[in-house]
Parts: structure tokens; C-alpha cells; sequence
């Protein structure tokens, strides 16, 4: 099957406010799990948003048991929860992870989970945030003042699945690159569909767009 580069500028811009007019700064309201985009960071950090599309060619069913797992993470480059509290995929449950961060060091963070929904048809919805209200860089350059994330999968066709995965966050300068994690991350969940037999339709590389 094959996509027109505008479903995935659609289902992007829907997601991230670049392509309409922003409010003004000071009518924003308070970047959260809740909020709209793009919102207002605290004093001394940046705002920063991505959102990354792709089309995996295997079964909602399938894209979903590894994607929508909150604490099965090893798709994303590898990462695990070193700590759980609260059973798996259950509203409020949160996953402590340490990600790899140059050139700050190791963030440990615990996410929550705010959101989970599964469809009839298997599309899904996952949203989680950081639980701390601030986290400083471990070599004292700064603080990571809250993030928040989606992943979504939506049946395309019995064999193909439209995937939109989404960060916003506040932090000290922009040391993050969500647009390369996303992109890695969704290559690594379609090789391990691929080795599952499970990838029979066709995969349309992710494409991303970052706020900086």
C-alpha cells in the first residue's frame, strides 16, 4: 500500500503546533500532561516538542503488544525499567529508567502512566510524564523540568499501522534529540517484528518534526 507524504504531515502539525500561529507567550498555559501545545516552561528552561510518524507493515494487534506496553520498553534502543510500581499497563503505574545522556550523564527518571486506550479495531493511545517536578543534569549544568509523551498506533490496513509518537518537555539549553531516538527506536521495533514474521505489508520510514 502506498502513503501520500500528506498523511503524514497531517497527522504530524495535528500533533505539534508548528504549521499554525502560536499564542502569545504569556497566555500559554503551564506545560502538563493536560495541556495544550505548545505551552509555557518554568523560569530558566526551553521548550522543546517533536512528533515522529511512520507506517510499520504488520497487524495493529501486533504493533500494539510491543508498542503500547508500558513497562516492555527494549524496543526503545534497548532501555528497561530498573523499578516498577503498580502492575503494567494500569493508569498510574510508574517505571523507573536511567537514560544515556551525552554530554549531561545519566538521567533517572520515573514516568507515570496518565493514559492507556485500546479501540475495537486495536488502535491504541499511550500517554505518560515525568513524575519529578525537577530533575538536575547530573553535571550540575542544568535541570530537566518535566516531560510528557504519546505513542498512538492507528489500523491502516490489516496489515499496515500509521504510528505517531510524541514528546514535549522543558529543560536547560535543547540536549535532547527526540527526533533520533524516535526514529532508531522505530527501526528497532520493526526489525523485531520482521524476526517475529510478523511484518508483511509495507514499512514507510519515519519522519519527524522537532521545535529547534
Amino acid at each position: 500500500m502506498k502513503y501520500c507524504i500528506v498523511i503524514l504531515a497531517a497527522a504530524a502539525t495535528s500533533g505539534l503546533g508548528l504549521a499554525v500561529e502560536s499564542p502569545a507567550y504569556n497566555v500559554l498555559p503551564q506545560c502538563s500532561s493536560k495541556a495544550s501545545t505548545p505551552c509555557q516552561c518554568p523560569v530558566g528552561t526551553q521548550y522543546l516538542e517533536c512528533v515522529t510518524v511512520g507506517v510499520i507493515g504488520a497487524h495493529i494487534s501486533d504493533v500494539g503488544s510491543l508498542m503500547n506496553d508500558f513497562y516492555n520498553i527494549s524496543w526503545q534502543l534497548g532501555a528497561k525499567p530498573y523499578k516498577t510500581k503498580g502492575p503494567d499497563n494500569e493508569v498510574g503505574s510508574v517505571r523507573s529508567v536511567r537514560y544515556p545522556l551525552v554530554p549531561t550523564g545519566i538521567e533517572d527518571v520515573d514516568e507515570r502512566l496518565v493514559a492507556r486506550r485500546v479501540a475495537p479495531d486495536g488502535s491504541f493511545t499511550m500517554a505518560f510524564e515525568q513524575v519529578q517536578a525537577s530533575i538536575p543534569y547530573p553535571n550540575g549544568t542544568g535541570v530537566f523540568a518535566g516531560w510528557w509523551g504519546s505513542i498512538s498506533g492507528i489500523a491502516a490496513t490489516g496489515d499496515e499501522t500509521i504510528v505517531t509518537w510524541t514528546n514535549w518537555a522543558c529543560e536547560t539549553a535543547h540536549i535532547r534529540n527526540f527526533a533520533g531516538f524516535h526514529e532508531i527506536s522505530f527501526k528497532n521495533a520493526t526489525d523485531i517484528l520482521a524476526a517475529q514474521g510478523k511484518v508483511r505489508g509495507t514499512n514507510v520510514s519515519p519522519s519527524s518534526a522537532q521545535s529547534f
